[in-house]
């Protein structure tokens, strides 16, 4: 027979209901339960962006797409790159020789980037600092700053990427947004993001700076002014005008980090090939000869008239300039833009039709017209 044995006091009891009514009647103590310490939960968090993730290994998955991550990976390889290429600076031949330039298509082929195309155009790394804040202190104004980056890629296009005296940066692939430029030794270099012309332009944004506080201390003085008058529509104005310059000076001092609206503009503006640039030179060329000839009018009508009346002058213009006008091109600019499609039978766009269908539309019925 079996026997219970109370494990406080050691007696034996036959059965086990004799036990538990012994055990009972001796108040014997419950042991406690253990309870298990709860576990720490791990916390999985992206050291880029801070977002949390349940697992670690989600945590993994996610560092590879992470949008601040790449940014990151992105700027130290361009930075990289960008202090590579600038050490050719220093050795970079002031005059060119003529060179046909190619293009990288693919790991294992190149084609040109035009048809045998030759030209004399510089690099942008030939651009110093001291000839960038010179640009910018002489021809950067408020009108650029309110326009923000739209107005700092029209800056760019304008007083350094235009002009049979530039160097050459194009626009290749407008969807897409790709940038290339020559090296010292004429060969395409394409530019991510237009990050190293980026960082040239930033080296005149003391300019920039100068305009923002100048105008912050008018602002500034104005509101006070219009404090102390009691003023409150021009103090709700002023404020807002405030406002407005600090985003957009933010915005252009941010473009290296957040530049799409900079670049969005720069892709409209540039040629996107070496035949384009040159039509565009050549435009930008009779368009300051026009400008000269009319500022040379002007000085002539500013003499005494004469007497003699509906005399016609002496060189009479053989086509009226404003007979026809696209997207701000003059009839002088679109006629050679003509000429050179009845010459070759290829179809070049200026870079303001670029992108705009009834622009190109009206282009394309100007060169087909008998005009």
């Amino acid at each position: 027979m079996s026997s219970h044995i109370c494990n406080h006091c050691n007696k034996s009891y036959t059965t086990k209901y004799s036990l538990i009514r012994h055990e009972k009647s001796i108040n014997i103590p419950k042991q406690p339960k253990q309870t298990k310490e709860p576990k720490l939960k791990e916390i999985h968090k992206c050291k880029f962006c801070e977002k949390i993730l349940t697992t670690k290994q989600r945590l993994l998955s996610h560092v590879d797409i992470c949008k601040k991550n790449i940014r990151n990976s992105n700027i130290q390889d361009l930075t990289k790159k960008f202090e590579e290429i600038t050490k050719e600076i220093e050795i970079l031949k002031s005059n060119p020789v003529q060179q046909t330039i190619t293009i990288n298509t693919d790991n294992s082929t190149k084609n040109t980037l035009t048809n045998n195309t030759t030209h004399n155009y510089g690099s942008i790394l030939s651009l110093t600092k001291e000839m960038i804040e010179e640009i910018f202190q002489k021809n950067y104004t408020m009108e650029d700053l309110f326009e923000s980056q739209k107005g700092l890629a029209d800056f760019t296009t304008k007083h350094f990427l235009l002009g049979k005296d530039k160097p050459l940066y194009l626009c290749t692939d407008k969807s897409r947004q790709r940038f290339v430029f020559t090296d010292k030794n004429q060969n395409e270099t394409e530019d991510s993001n237009a990050f190293i012309i980026i960082k040239l332009m930033s080296k005149g944004f003391n300019k920039v700076d100068e305009l923002y506080k100048e105008e912050m201390t008018i602002l500034k003085r104005r509101l006070k002014r219009f404090i102390q008058d009691d003023n409150n529509t021009n103090i709700i104005e002023t404020k807002h005008q405030l406002e407005q310059l600090e985003n957009v000076y933010k915005k252009i001092k941010n473009v290296d980090k957040d530049g799409d609206v900079y670049r969005k503009q720069l892709s409209k503006l540039l040629p996107s090939s070496i035949e384009n640039r040159k039509l565009c030179d050549e435009y930008l060329t009779s368009e300051d000869e026009d400008n000269q000839n009319e500022e040379d009018d002007n000085e002539e009508n500013e003499e005494p008239e004469s007497d003699e009346e509906d005399k016609q002058p002496e060189n009479e213009p053989k086509y009226d300039k404003t007979a026809r006008h696209i997207g701000g091109i003059t009839y002088g600019g679109l006629r050679m833009y003509k000429n050179h499609y009845l010459k070759t039978g290829k179809k070049v766009y200026h870079p303001k039709h670029l992108g705009n269908p009834e622009f190109m539309k009206k282009f394309d019925e100007f060169c087909e017209n008998d005009e």
